[in-house]
């Protein structure tokens, strides 16, 4: 960037996905920089979080077989009868409850604009 007549000192912050090798450059050529994390590949992994806790679930538990696309759908599409089903499925397997809570609180805080609010929003 100097090169081009860029000062890094003045970036203040780098939006960037999960890549490794990109956080660590970002973190060698911008060390005072903010880093924001693209939205997308953080809600993917949380998505594949739950379904992970749900297939070890639905092991022990077979209501939770056939049934990962309720734990994926946004919460505010979901009709009362899947509201229904993901309360009562919720309390037969407590983990695939929890872990599907925190999801949703993630992204929540990933609605608001101010990080302290968001971080207020996260209740653990």
């Amino acid at each position: 960037m100097e090169v081009r007549g860029a000062d890094t000192e003045r970036v203040q912050t780098v939006c960037l996905d999960l890549s490794p090798s990109f956080i660590s450059a970002t973190c060698e050529f911008f060390p005072k920089t903010l880093l924001l994390f693209d939205r997308y590949p953080i809600t993917a992994l949380l998505n594949k979080a739950v379904d992970e806790v749900r297939r070890f679930g639905q092991n022990s538990n077979k209501a939770l077989k056939k049934s990962m696309y309720l734990w994926l759908k946004n919460p505010v599409r979901l009709d009362l009868k899947q509201k229904s089903t993901l309360e009562y499925r919720s309390s037969l397997c407590p983990s695939i409850g929890m872990a599907y809570r925190l999801k949703e609180q993630l992204r929540e805080i990933g609605d608001v604009m101010d990080a302290k609010e968001g971080l207020n929003l996260l209740d653990v």
